[in-house]
């Protein structure tokens, strides 16, 4: 974490003129640049909680393979440990598939995201007739019935009294 802010602090005017000469332009663009912002920003959301989510289980897991050791057996730490931090490093990753796990993990948020929150933006559907019991919709009429649709009543029929 002193990396990024020593870096951050070194860099931070090339930081301000970058967003002073992006914001601008997002802000004219936005119907069509913060879609793909928010987006990314909900990708970044779920690769987070996903990280710290399977920090948390590898240290479960250790935690659990120690202490069910049978009594007889001597208690070796397996090691297991993945970092929350150096997320980047490989190294860091004992055992060395965490990493691949949590790419795979990452590739199929990102296929469900583009399948189910896609970027292009949805239609919203007219409003329909609400539907009464017992009487078919204006919509219907013609179609199934097979005469002329009739003025819809100024009233929809309530109970009888």
């Amino acid at each position: 974490m002193e990396a990024v802010l020593a870096h951050v602090q070194e860099w931070w005017i090339a930081y301000a003129a970058g967003a002073a000469c992006v914001l601008p332009l997002v802000y004219f663009t936005r119907r069509y640049s913060l879609p793909p912002l928010m987006w990314i920003g909900e990708l970044l959301a779920y690769t987070v909680v996903m990280h710290v989510v399977l920090h948390l289980f590898v240290i479960l897991t250790k935690w659990f393979k120690l202490n069910t050791t049978m009594y007889w057996q001597e208690k070796v730490d397996p090691g297991w440990k993945t970092p929350l931090d150096r997320f980047w490093d490989r190294g860091e990753y004992n055992p060395g598939w965490l990493f691949y796990c949590e790419v795979v993990i990452i590739v199929l948020m990102i296929v469900a995201m583009i399948r189910y929150r896609p970027l292009k933006t949805q239609r919203i559907l007219p409003k329909r007739q609400h539907l009464y019991k017992g009487r078919t919709p204006e919509s219907l009429r013609s179609k199934h019935l097979g005469r002329s649709a009739s003025p819809p009543s100024a009233k929809p029929p309530g109970r009888r009294r």
